[in-house]
């Protein structure tokens, strides 16, 4: 501590504004407060709410009891009993990335097809569902949506930072979305049209896989997960829960769009 506060010292603290930061870096004091005790250190509010903003009231943008009930419901569905599952997937997307190999040109892009197919694994393992087929050179207009998300959210990381925690508690949510049409900034337009194609496919994914899991096993084994994907198996614990523990309509799809493909690597 007498280092930390020593003007002779190591440089910890930096401000920006208002704004006080302390970096550490010490291996102890990592884990200490990554993993220990997380709990207690939160992230910031910004970025809270900006994963609420972009995701939903997923565990990544809850803290406290919520954070707690959702830890609670998603860490057996990531067991090794459940991940096995996913192997077949892993599989078969590798024999359709053989074939176009084989059969496609001799000179190969390796960090497209490389991230195409880690974009599907996600897809697939994670939610039961195809994004991309990978027959073919064409990219879906979804996945070359979706891939521009963590460039846009880059450019406007200062202005979230420091205006999203007051802006976001500011009137209704419709007026909120007024207010982001009104504004002249392209950025901002491009990153609201791509959480809204987020939430419509996670909304359509939820209602697809719950009408499955009420029409019986049978509807259930002809996805193409065969139910044995994340979110499948999430929503049939979620069902089996106490009311206590049952997570809303609302935090599922919270749980959904994080792994939704947005990320190129």
């Amino acid at each position: 501590m007498a280092q930390i506060w020593s003007p002779y010292g190591w440089d910890f603290h930096h401000e920006l504004a208002i704004a006080g930061n302390l970096y550490v870096f010490d291996p102890k004091s990592l884990h200490q407060i990554m993993v220990k005790d997380q709990h207690i250190f939160e992230e910031t509010d910004s970025m809270i709410r900006g994963t609420r903003v972009s995701f939903g009231e997923g565990i990544l943008s809850s803290v406290g009891e919520q954070h707690r009930k959702q830890r609670k419901m998603l860490n057996p569905v990531f067991s090794v009993a459940h991940l096995r599952h996913m192997v077949p997937l892993f599989f078969g997307l590798q024999g359709v990335l053989e074939s176009k190999v084989q059969n496609g040109p001799q000179e190969v892009d390796m960090l497209l097809w490389m991230t195409r197919t880690a974009l599907e694994l996600v897809g697939q393992a994670g939610l039961g569902h195809s994004f991309d087929s990978l027959v073919d050179d064409t990219i879906p207009p979804y996945i070359q949506s979706i891939k521009a998300f963590g460039i846009t959210m880059h450019r406007m990381a200062l202005p979230a930072q420091y205006v999203l925690p007051w802006a976001s508690q500011i009137g209704s949510p419709k007026f909120r979305r007024f207010i982001v049409n009104m504004l002249p900034w392209k950025d901002l337009h491009t990153g609201r049209d791509i959480i809204d194609m987020m939430y419509s496919t996670a909304v359509h994914i939820y209602n697809t896989k719950k009408a499955a899991l009420e029409s019986g096993d049978e509807a259930v084994s002809q996805q193409i997960s065969q139910g044995k994907d994340i979110i499948s198996i999430l929503m049939k614990d979620n069902d089996n829960a106490s009311s206590a523990d049952r997570l809303s309509e609302v935090e599922i799809l919270g749980q959904e769009k994080p792994k939704l493909p947005h990320r190129p690597t």
